[in-house]
């Protein structure tokens, strides 16, 4: 009689939490969402010079805003612009992070002590701004891509996260390539790599969304407004026209837009990049 009333103990215990962990993913989803649906909201609604409605929707969403900005031609440049960035730091940074966590994981590395305790010092405490600028200052690279994409290329965060998913990697593969005449680079580039697949998806996305996203570089290095990127000259021309628009639209509902499709090619990636961190795609990486 004792263990049955445990069993049903144990039974109600699990049930409630299980309705605390339902209600709790909800409500964190909703408050992730939510923000995400007033600022569309905002853009697609008919909204007066002073805030108000001109109807309730769905009667009069349109579609005007958005047609105003992927019409401007002056924007056409800068996203190709963006668009290489975004490229090219994606590319450079996953080269770097992987080839230095492979390095930080060799035991036998001298100085691998030192190297290791130098990254967890400058991941901890960051430099900031001004020095960062005096090193690109002091390497010529003032008004040039490569003072955008060599900062967001070297990720310290990123390097030590590959070097944690490099360890955890089973150690018996790594030794049988070594067994089997595997250079260092051969058992990287033929063992690693595609066994960290998942990994190398995930760092990748960081590294996209962050170029994508980058704006106080162009600020600080770029002064060539032909080298500016998408997210500045969307927010210098919506700056440019808060004030110049038609007299029934909102100067928020116009920066609402600008958010949207600032936004938009980072989720469409990231919805993409989802199918590469199912456990499938895990073990079938680790299979090859």
């Amino acid at each position: 009689m004792k263990k049955s009333y445990s069993k049903k103990k144990t039974s109600v215990s699990r049930k409630l939490f299980r309705v605390f962990n339902t209600l709790f993913m909800a409500f964190l989803i909703m408050s992730i969402i939510l923000p995400f649906v007033y600022i569309f909201e905002q853009s697609v609604v008919n909204y007066t010079l002073f805030g108000a409605k001109i109807t309730v929707p769905p009667f009069d969403w349109t579609a005007v805003l958005y047609k105003e900005i992927f019409t401007m031609k002056s924007l056409y440049r800068p996203l190709m612009i963006s668009v290489f960035t975004t490229v090219m730091t994606t590319i450079f940074g996953l080269i770097v992070s992987s080839i230095s966590a492979y390095i930080l994981i060799q035991k036998n590395m001298p100085g691998r002590k030192l190297f290791l305790a130098m990254i967890i010092i400058a991941f901890v405490f960051d430099a900031g701004i001004i020095p960062q600028f005096i090193v690109i200052y002091k390497l010529k690279l003032l008004n040039s891509l490569a003072a955008v994409i060599i900062p967001l290329s070297l990720n310290i965060f990123n390097i030590v996260l590959m070097k944690n998913y490099f360890e955890s990697l089973p150690q018996s593969i790594l030794d049988a390539a070594e067994i089997d005449g595997c250079t260092p680079a051969n058992t990287f580039v033929k063992i690693v790599l595609p066994m960290s697949k998942p990994a190398l998806a995930a760092i990748g996305f960081f590294f996209a969304a962050a170029a994508w996203s980058e704006y106080i570089s162009y600020v600080m290095y770029i002064n060539d407004t032909l080298k500016q990127n998408f997210q500045y000259k969307l927010r210098e021309e919506m700056a440019a026209r808060e004030f110049g628009c038609a007299p029934i639209w909102n100067p928020k509902s116009l920066s609402s837009a600008c958010i949207v499709v600032s936004a938009l090619p980072i989720v469409i990636l990231s919805l993409f990049a989802q199918k590469f961190y199912t456990p499938e795609f895990t073990m079938a990486s680790v299979k090859e």
